[in-house]
């Protein structure tokens, strides 16, 4: 909580010193219509009166920024919502849900390719638990297959399946009510090192703003926060969160649906939405 707090201290001060405003112009304007006397002969009791007012107020201006859990960016030119949520990826509503991946797709949860704490690795174990690792492979190689897209030998990457696919490459996988959309964005060395550059990353969300422009069907789409984890961008989580805003808002033609940006619950206290 201390640290939710120290992230969100200066729109929780912003909020106190506009709501006090708002305040104190309400308390005059009634006492100028209804004649009342807000001051009095006892000026112990005046400035207890204050003190606990502007107190209320800063205690209304934390629980408004801390309890707030999500904030609308913008309303594109198509007349959709860019939204950032503290939620959990797998709960939401949205129909299409985002699952970065390696680009070679890879669907063996083995902490070593894929890590089991990793989004990549929740959406295979948790997700669609009931669907076989073969199903999944094939479900992926149909819609690289239906897509034209071809992929390369990566010889040097000793774990794993070894064609890799161009950066941005969205394999999509139907599963109950969802549609994932796996999107291509890291690649991994000798040492299962996976990396991604900034080039590469800002390629990888302007093709799945096309990909959704193309296939979405205006259902609303959920992404997680890309590229704080797993891809080693040594970018804090808050900047590459600012820095999506901007990709999608430089793309927002493309916005037939709404889009969700989510960030887990658990980084709460090390991202602060309400500062976009």
């Amino acid at each position: 909580m201390i640290k939710r707090l120290e992230i969100n201290q200066k729109i929780i001060i912003k909020t106190y010193f506009r709501t006090t405003t708002s305040t104190l112009s309400l308390l005059g304007l009634v006492a100028t219509f209804f004649n009342i006397e807000l001051y009095n002969n006892r000026v112990a009791t005046n400035i207890l009166i204050l003190l606990l007012l502007f107190i209320t107020i800063y205690i209304f201006a934390i629980i408004y920024v801390i309890g707030n859990s999500k904030k609308n960016i913008f309303r594109s030119v198509t007349n959709k919502d860019l939204n950032i949520k503290y939620a959990d990826l797998f709960k939401g509503k949205s129909k299409i849900r985002v699952i970065a991946v390696n680009r070679c797709f890879d669907t063996v949860v083995d902490d070593k390719i894929i890590s089991s704490k990793s989004v990549h690795g929740l959406f295979i174990k948790n997700e669609i638990s009931n669907m076989s690792i073969r199903e999944l492979d094939m479900a992926i190689d149909e819609s690289l297959l239906q897509q034209g897209i071809e992929g390369t030998s990566c010889e040097e990457k000793k774990d794993g399946k070894t064609v890799r696919y161009p950066t941005g490459t969205v394999a999509e996988v139907k599963y109950g009510d969802h549609i994932y959309y796996l999107l291509g964005l890291t690649k991994f060395d000798s040492n299962n090192n996976a990396s991604c550059t900034i080039e590469e990353y800002s390629h990888s969300l302007i093709k799945l703003m096309e990909y959704y422009d193309n296939h979405g069907q205006g259902h609303d789409m959920d992404i997680p926060l890309i590229g704080s984890g797993i891809a080693r961008m040594h970018i804090k989580s808050s900047d590459l969160l600012k820095y999506m805003i901007s990709l999608i808002k430089v793309n927002q033609d493309k916005m037939l649906g709404n889009i969700n940006i989510i960030i887990h619950t658990s980084q709460r206290d090390g991202i602060s939405i309400q500062e976009l």
